[in-house]
């Protein structure tokens, strides 16, 4: 996976993003600085990796951290670094 962050990363970046689980449409959209209608929209037409999930009748949208990143650099949307770091460090807090 090749992507670059203009800020300081976290040494194990990569092993990090691999790990991460599944994002919601709302994390994804900061992720790609795009509303989140907009990133709907590009998952349902196939545009963006994306996983859907059926309930009630209702799709729900979910991204992983690693595809997004490798989609938006092969596709050269630039990302934002202030979500990556936001999305890496939820689990770093302690409880």
């Amino acid at each position: 996976m090749n992507f670059e962050l203009a800020e300081d990363p976290h040494p194990d970046l990569e092993a990090r993003v691999e790990g991460h689980p599944y994002l919601d449409i709302f994390d994804a959209a900061f992720l790609l600085r795009h509303p989140p209608c907009q990133i709907r929209r590009l998952a349902e037409a196939g545009l963006v990796p994306a996983h859907s999930l059926r309930h009630d009748g209702q799709t729900c949208w979910k991204f992983r951290l690693s595809e997004l990143l490798g989609w938006a650099a092969e596709v050269g949307i630039e990302i934002s670094t202030k979500a990556l770091h936001a999305l890496l460090s939820v689990g770093d807090k302690p409880q």
